[in-house]
């Protein structure tokens, strides 16, 4: 259970912004065409998500160091999302970081 999701988490997550998606070329646009990964909110909360979770098993199994790094992680994410992608002026999440707009993933 911890191998396979920190693998997982760490694989995708930017260590510089704490948020999720697919490796990004210059200006934070996915490489591969992948819009739908962008270090943006819909992948980072679902993350968030899964992590919290996470660390309500590994309590249940008694790992609780290992549940309070998923809980710091989920919130630090938190902190990202809330920090680099709120826009305050149209009321919303953007796409990813320096997008002017939403993407339309981000609120299906």
């Amino acid at each position: 259970m911890v191998t396979v999701l920190s693998y997982g988490v760490t694989k995708s997550l930017d260590e510089i912004t704490g948020l999720y998606g697919s490796l990004s070329g210059p200006k934070n646009i996915p490489l591969l065409g992948e819009k739908g990964l962008a270090l943006g909110p819909a992948n980072t909360v679902s993350v968030i998500l899964g992590l919290e979770r996470m660390a309500e098993m590994a309590d249940h199994i008694g790992y609780s160091a290992v549940a309070a790094t998923y809980r710091q992680q989920a919130h630090v994410s938190r902190e990202a999302i809330n920090t680099l992608l709120w826009n305050s002026t149209g009321q919303f999440y953007a796409a990813t970081i320096g997008a002017d707009g939403y993407d339309m993933m981000d609120i299906a």
